[in-house]
């Protein structure tokens, strides 16, 4: 009971039941940095070049992005398609960047092609260019 007069703590309230007590601005932590490949290195055989794709552009890339780079990849590129359609201009653009002794890797295969039959001739072209696949 608070009688006249008598001063009241500068404790803070007790959180009401059934609510998260909030944390003062000054305890927030920021989230870490997301973690960037090392500088180029130049690699006996070429370099490695990802591709990600996700369908929609709710889905997130990062589970594949931080595969490619964990990879050693030292360019991704990322399409936000779906795998039916023909024009995926980040595809297009990783392709074009490829050179004889370079690998292009891919989280899963599906990433890359639209059928097996798509994903063979994709394979075999790369090949004819003297261009690596890995998965």
């Amino acid at each position: 009971m608070i009688t006249a007069g008598a001063k009241r703590s500068r404790r803070a309230p007790a959180p009401t039941p059934g609510r998260a007590p909030v944390r003062p601005a000054a305890e927030v932590v920021p989230a870490p940095a997301r973690k960037r490949p090392a500088a180029r290195k130049p690699r006996k055989g070429g370099d490695l070049v990802g591709y990600a794709r996700v369908s929609t552009a709710e889905q997130d890339p990062a589970l594949q992005l931080d595969a490619l780079n964990t990879a050693g990849c030292w360019r991704v590129f990322t399409d936000h398609a779906s795998g039916s359609r023909e024009d995926r201009p980040e595809l297009a653009a990783a392709l074009d960047s490829l050179r004889p002794g370079d690998t292009l890797v891919v989280w899963r295969l599906d990433r890359l092609g639209r059928s097996l039959p798509h994903l063979i001739d994709t394979v075999t072209a790369l090949a004819d260019r003297g261009v690596g696949f890995g998965r």
